[in-house]
């Protein structure tokens, strides 16, 4: 029996041969298979389908506990990492990973760099915004009547309000501080307004102010 040409194999390749009515055919014998055992034997596990599921990671600013999610971390914590990020590198578990590592071959180097962390920045209103604010607020606490249902249906409509939203706030309770010691009840009632339209604007949150 000749091989076959043009097949290569690392292991035997259990080839049957049969001829007959002028043609030479190599074939792979297959297993007989009893249907007596295949019908009685124990069918396998359905595999589990692919399935998608959500989960919120964080909810109007706060991060539910949940197993999908980490566990949080204590306010303290999430203050000392923002003031110091370095601080994090000098801990027992950072030491035991490639940059506890460096850090210890730092520190037995002659020469100490000092490493300046850049501290967090407020973040500057645009000129657009800053005029809109002066507008708002002067309109809100003036004496035009008019101008001022404007600028409280701005604020009660406006989507544009998340970035000037703390400082609204900020003069709104500065407003309140200081007409509340001058019994400036008309300056108040302007503010309250401020206030409900804020509230109405579907696109604000106030419960973290």
């Amino acid at each position: 029996q000749e091989p076959l040409y043009g097949f290569q194999a690392g292991e035997h390749v259990p080839f049957r041969f049969a001829s007959g009515g002028g043609r030479e055919l190599h074939f792979l014998e297959d297993k007989e298979l009893d249907l007596t055992e295949l019908v009685s034997a124990q069918l396998p596990k359905i595999p589990v389908s692919a399935s998608i599921r959500a989960h919120w990671l964080a909810i109007d600013g706060v991060q539910p506990a949940i197993p999908e999610n980490p566990p949080p971390q204590s306010k303290d914590q999430l203050v000392a990492d923002s003031v110091d990020p370095a601080a994090k590198l000098k801990s027992g578990d950072a030491r035991d990973n490639k940059l506890g590592t460096v850090l210890g071959t730092l520190h037995k180097m002659k020469t100490v760099e000092t490493v300046n962390v850049k501290q967090l920045a407020s973040h500057e209103l645009s000129v657009e915004q800053q005029l809109y604010y002066k507008e708002i607020t002067e309109a809100c606490v003036g004496s035009d009547e008019a101008r001022r249902a404007e600028a409280l249906q701005s604020l009660a409509c406006d989507p544009g309000l998340h970035q000037m939203l703390p400082r609204l706030c900020t003069f709104i309770a500065e407003g309140v501080r200081v007409n509340v010691v001058q019994h400036n009840l008309a300056i108040l009632i302007y503010l309250m307004r401020m206030v409900k339209s804020l509230l109405e604007n579907q696109t604000l949150y106030l419960e973290k102010y």
